[in-house]
């Protein structure tokens, strides 16, 4: 069988496109998911970063006391008030795919997703919904598009006031994503970051880029899993004919060696650095390689703080040693877990 595996999303669709031909176009995709992780949480007090969109709706007074709810086809338990909170509490929302195409080789595409999440507060007067959304990638970088509704005011009272898909309500980071091919053929891109695209558009008081500057990410983090249809343009292999009678059972051939292990999860480590890599207080993501190039882990720093991701395939107590900290427009830095 088939195993599971999990690359960067850049560099795969490199080795594809270089292995084989590309496609004429985008393949359809028949089937997926659209999947929004948040963690529960809004600590108040100077100097917090624990505060997400998601804590701060359900979060009790003077938070907005109010809840976050999915319908018409969205999937996931509603969060309220009394729900569980901590920044290990995680709530997922699901929107299905519903159509659209996307293009492996070159990480491009356009996905469309039915269903709705509502956030409302009790506090605030405030409805502030994300309806049937759409995301654009572009490699690295996408876009999530939705029509719904935001507020008004933020007084209890104000009609909430329609908003389409004319602007980006959201920015996706994909350059730390990676795809896992999954053995009936889908692909999951993970680890995609999203951050506000237009400044008060559905979210008010949010500015532009407003998200990746906490911990946990202030809009959580997207998981996109796209099941492609069967190319059927020109070149391509026609549908299958009606199956034969079979044939006589041939003798049974011998066993193969055991095929590698699949990964099952991932786990994370914490290291504080001698001295802070790059100046400024703001998060960033990229990757820890060796002194070759090769990523041995996924990697946020802030200041002299690293959090790596490691593979489950990393048996190790701890990751040590001098490695490369490469983070997307900066020059690649020199550093030493102990």
């Amino acid at each position: 069988m088939r195993k599971a595996s999990a690359r960067k999303l850049l560099p795969l669709a490199l080795v594809a496109a270089g292995a084989l031909a590309a496609p004429a176009s985008a393949a359809t995709i028949a089937s997926g998911r659209l999947s929004w992780t948040q963690a529960n949480v809004f600590t108040l007090g100077p100097g917090s970063t624990n505060k997400t969109w998601l804590g701060y709706v359900t979060g009790p007074p003077p938070l907005a006391n109010g809840a976050a709810t999915p319908s018409d086809g969205a999937t996931g338990d509603p969060v309220t008030t009394t729900s569980p909170r901590g920044a290990d509490q995680l709530y997922t929302f699901g929107f299905p795919a519903t159509g659209g195409t996307y293009d492996e080789y070159t990480g491009k595409g356009t996905i469309e997703l039915g269903g709705v999440v509502t956030f409302t507060s009790a506090a605030h007067g405030f409805t502030i919904s994300v309806e049937n959304p759409q995301v654009v990638l572009d490699g690295e970088a996408g876009r999530l598009f939705a029509s719904g509704t935001t507020a008004g005011g933020m007084s209890p009272g104000d009609p909430p006031v329609p908003y389409d898909r004319s602007r980006p309500v959201l920015d996706l980071d994909l350059s730390g994503a990676t795809v896992t091919l999954r053995p009936d053929g889908s692909r999951i891109l993970d680890g995609i970051v999203p951050s506000i695209a237009t400044a008060d558009y559905v979210f008010p008081g949010y500015a532009e880029g407003a998200g990746p500057d906490r911990t946990p990410n202030t809009f959580g983090g997207f998981a996109l899993r796209l099941g492609l249809a069967p190319d059927t343009g020109p070149g391509s292999q026609g549908p299958a004919g009606a199956a034969g009678a079979p044939g006589p059972a041939g003798p049974a051939g011998p066993a193969g060696p055991a095929g590698p292990r699949g990964e099952r999860g991932l786990r994370t480590q914490v290291a504080v650095l001698r001295r802070a890599p790059f100046r400024g207080s703001a998060l960033r993501r990229g990757r820890l390689t060796t002194l070759r190039g090769r990523t041995v882990a996924r990697v946020s720093v802030r200041g002299k703080r690293l959090r790596l991701t490691l593979p489950a395939s990393f048996t190790k107590p701890r990751l040590k040693g001098t490695f490369l900290l490469r983070v997307p427009g900066r020059k690649a830095v020199r550093v030493r877990i102990r």
